[in-house]
Order: C-alpha cells, then structure tokens, then sequence
C-alpha cells in the first residue's frame, strides 16, 4: 500500500494498470522491470504532451485546458489523433472494488444484434451535389432563396409607412400647397426595375396559379409562402390579385377566385416579405369576395360559401396583424360589413358573408354586432323560408346563415345569459332563432357541466387511489395459520396462478375512475360507445343438492 502512494505521489501509473493494458492488446507476462520502464516511458511521454497542450492553452489566452488543445498537441508531435466522437456529456465511471483493489471503468451496455438486424434500413441519403448561382451581377446583389434578403420585414413596413416626416405634416395641414416641387419632395416617385429573371419567374407564377394543372399550383403556392426574393415582386403580384379578383368577380368565375384568394393567403403566411403597402389593394378585393351578391353562375350548385369563409379567415388574419391607431383597420372593416346588414337592399348570401366576416373577429365582435341584429336576421330568414321554394338560393342561403348564427352566437349567449332563462325569453329576445340558440346554449352548459363534474370526480378518485397506495402497500397476504388436533401448525401454500385474476381493489377503483371519465366525455360529446366488458370474476362451482327419490351421488364437477 505504501508502495503504492509512493507511486501515485511520483505521478507513476500503477504496475496493475499497465498489466491489464498489455493483456488487453494480447502482451502477457510482462516482468516486474518491465513494467518499471514502460511506466517511466509513459509518464515521459504523458507529461511532454500535457506540456504542449498548456502552451496551446496560454496562447490562446485562456487557464483552462480543453480537448482541442490536446489534439494540437498530438499534431505538433507527430503522432496519430484520437479518433471517434466527441461527447458533450461526462463518461460515467463506475467503480468497483474486491481483492484489495479499486477499480474505475465504464459502463459499456449490451447491444442485442437480433434487433438491429430486424429494424428496417433507414433510407438513403440524397447523393452530394453542387449547384451555383450569381452572388451579384453588374455589382447587383439577385434576389433568389439562395442570397439574403436585401430588406427585413421590419425595414419593409418602416419603408411602407409614410415618408413624410413630423415637420411636413403639420406644414401640409397648415398650408396649401401649391407648388408641384413641393408634392414631389414630399412624395418622391420610385421607379421599379425587373430583371429578366423576375419577370419570367412572373409569368411562371401566375399561369401556375390559375392553371390548370394542381401540382404546378401546389409548387407555386408553396414557393410563394417560402421564397425569402418576393420583396420586388410584391406590388406586382399584389395588382395581379386585385385586378384578377375585380375581373372574375364581374364574369362570376368561381375558381379562379378562389385560386386568387389562396394566392393571398400564401404571400400573407410568407414571413420574410410584408404587405403593410398593399392593403389599400387586397383588402377591398378580399372585402368584395365576402359580400359579393353572387360570385358564380350557378349558386344552388357550386359551393361559393367555400370562398366567403376563406376570404372571412384571411381578412381576419390580416386586422389581427396590421391593424393599428393610425389605419384603423379593422374598425373601417367592420363598418363595412355592418353597413350590409342595415342595407335592405342585400340579398341572403350578403347576409352571410357579413356574419361570417364580423365572426371571424372574435366574440367581442359578435357581442357589439352580430348580437343586436339576431331579431331582424331571424326575421329576414323566417320569411324566406316560409316563401322561397326549398331548393332555390334564398332557401339554401337561409338555412346556411340560420346554422352559422347559431353555431357563433351560442358559446357567447352562454357566458352572458343567465341560468334561468327559458324558452320563451330567447324566443322573445330573437324570434325565430330563440329555440335554436336555447337548445344548443342548453347542450353546451350540460357539455361544460358534465366535464367539469367528471374530471372532478376523476380527482377524487386518483387522489383516494393514492391515498389508498400510501397506507396499505400491495403486497400478498400469507394464508391463516393452520388447527390440526389442536396444535397451531404454520404452513405455506403454493400460490397457483389463475389466466383471469381477480383485480385488486386499487387497481380497480382507478381502472373505474379513468372508463368512467372516459365513458362520461364521449357521452358528452354525443358519441355512443358500446358498454365496456365486464371483468370475469372467479366463482366456486355449484354442486346440485342430491334429490330425495335419487341416491345421492358424488358430483363429477
């Protein structure tokens, strides 16, 4: 042992350690000298290389030594690199001890080969590749995916923003001006220049758009919502929906509107470009696909309902994030569709449109708007109803916009309507519509009442099953000592297992608690499920009494 500590204070490996080193690489029977002079010639050697990595260390101004610093080393020295991969995490070693000796080594787990070999191969990796592209042209930076953008989104709605600055504002409110220098310095006019290159890519994207061919669409869209080199492009492809959308709405082309929306959508999803210049373009075109009087030639038949809602939802996207102080987005959009619901003159299919533009806003919207209009709407939908033959517009516009009312104005008319309302007080309140929103505010209460009771009881009885876990441990009970002639004898039976187990009381009363939480949502929800299987229990076998006109037998149970 003395040894030993003499060895580890000389900063000496033990003699143990280099024999299990020379056994591992197939060197056995190494002599007590041996082993002396391979310690000395590996300290020397460990020492020289520790020292260069310290110079590495100090050069490179830092006091602590690192991995790389050794790799340095090694090269200085000539000598081959430790190869493998790197490992972020420390090795765990394990120590172990016996004999009189401490052992430190590394857990190596077991790899069962059976399953690597069964696991499918992964697949292929694309094959390397080079493609290039222009860096600039003519000192002129292109605008492709490949390059940076040359402006951020930020810098793009600061440029959209108006250029007049605090000064001239206030001079433009005071004075009139009449001198055209003035308006130009104020307003300078830029003039945009398209390479070849965008105009084709263009042309392409357009035709794609409303082509016919829905895989060339679907390409277009997706390089529309992720191309970062639209910046340019932007005005131009913002003129081509609107004048596109102005266009068929007046021949009452169906997809082609819809085609043009989903353009739209996908530069609005695109989150390195910024429409902020282009509202005054696609907001009125997009406004126009909801309230449109009719937008096909056959509306009994085609689904241009379709293209309200999509419009609806991407108008609401674009209030929520350009709406300001200074444009007022969002309050001139509504005061549209407002302006639609007071207008006798719009037909059902306006109605409906505005609805679902004001819904799409939230249920603030729906309270400040939607609300106040459900009697005159019940009253307009009631009496087409009882005059439009069942399979014209009006009939179909009707129902449609009686299933959308009520559908947004239950979950609001739930929050704000007291418990004790009835039937009569929703039928007084909005007419025609009362016994709908009363049915469907009642089913979304019970919806609400049930789950909350549920999960309540759930609680409950998770927290008894813990409970329950805490004191009594799950543990097999030994059978009862045993009375032979009177001597107490203690025995120990075989416990035999059985295929069906009855199940253990705290295992059951969880099992219980999840189905019936299960069971008590679905029937909420409205789905029916079959009754759950009961668990089969054990029964001791019935043995028939034995008649009194038969000898009595012994049963063969």
């Amino acid at each position: 042992i003395k040894m030993a500590e003499d060895q580890q204070a000389a900063g000496l490996m033990a003699p143990e350690s280099i024999k299990v080193i020379g056994e591992s690489v197939g060197v056995s029977g190494l002599s007590d000298e041996a082993v002396s002079r391979i310690n000395d010639d590996v300290v020397y050697r460990l020492r020289e290389i520790v020292q260069e990595a310290a110079k590495f260390a100090r050069h490179s101004k830092r006091t602590k030594l690192l991995p790389s610093d050794i790799d340095c080393a090694l090269r200085v020295k000539n000598i081959e690199p430790i190869y493998g991969f790197d490992s972020a995490e420390c090795l765990p070693f394990r120590h172990t001890s016996g004999g009189g000796k401490e052992i430190f080594y590394l857990d190596d787990k077991e790899v069962d080969l059976l399953e690597y070999v069964s696991t499918p191969l992964p697949q292929l990796p694309l094959e390397p590749s080079l493609r290039s592209h222009w860096l600039a042209v003519s000192g002129v930076q292109p605008v492709i995916p490949e390059n940076p953008p040359q402006l951020t989104v930020d810098e793009q709605r600061q440029e959209g923003a108006s250029s007049l600055l605090p000064s001239d504002i206030q001079r433009v409110g005071n004075e009139e001006l009449s001198d055209e220098s003035e308006l130009n310095k104020l307003k300078p006019l830029q003039s945009h220049s398209l390479s070849l290159e965008q105009q084709l890519y263009f042309t392409e994207i357009t035709e794609a758009c409303i082509g016919l061919s829905d895989q060339k669409r679907v390409e277009a869209l997706t390089s529309l919502s992720s191309d970062p080199g639209l910046y340019q492009l932007i005005p131009y492809l913002s003129n081509f929906i609107t004048e596109g959308i102005r266009v068929n709405v007046a021949q009452k082309k169906l997809s082609n509107l819809k085609y043009l929306v989903k353009m739209a959508k996908a530069l609005l999803d695109n989150t390195t470009v910024s429409l902020e210049k282009c509202l005054h373009e696609l907001t009125p075109a997009l406004t126009s696909c909801i309230i449109a009087r009719q937008v096909c030639l056959k509306p009994e038949v085609e689904d241009h309902w379709y293209l309200k809602e999509m419009a609806a939802k991407m108008m609401s996207s674009i209030c929520k994030k350009f709406n300001s102080t200074s444009n007022n987005l969002q309050a001139r959009y509504t005061r549209v569709l407002s302006r639609v619901l007071n207008d006798p003159s719009s037909n059902i299919t306006m109605h409906y449109g505005a609805v679902m533009g004001l819904s799409e806003l939230g249920q603030e919207t729906i309270t400040a708007l939607v609300l106040p209009k459900l009697q005159s709407e019940a009253k307009i939908i009631q009496g087409i109803q009882q005059s439009a033959p069942s399979n014209s517009i009006d009939h179909i516009g009707a129902s449609k916009l009686q299933i959308l009312l009520v559908r947004v104005c239950a979950p609001v008319l739930m929050n704000i309507r007291p418990l004790s309302d009835n039937v009569q007080s929703f039928q007084v309140d909005y007419g025609f519509l009362g016994n709908s929103l009363y049915n469907h505010v009642q089913t979304l209460r019970k919806a609400k009442t049930s789950s909350a009771t549920t999960l309540s009881q759930l609680r409950t009885g998770l927290k008894t099953v813990g409970n329950m876990l805490s004191q009594s441990p799950l543990s097999s009970s030994q059978p009862p000592p045993l009375q032979l002639g009177g001597a107490t004898r203690s025995t120990t039976l075989p416990r035999m297992q059985s295929p069906v187990s009855t199940p253990n009381s705290v295992t059951q009363a969880a099992l219980f608690a999840v189905l019936g939480y299960q069971q008590s949502v679905q029937k909420a929800s409205g789905i029916h499920t079959p009754p759950p299987l009961q668990s089969p229990t054990l029964t001791s076998p019935t043995v028939p009494a034995p008649s009194s006109s038969q000898p009595s037998t012994p049963s063969n149970t």
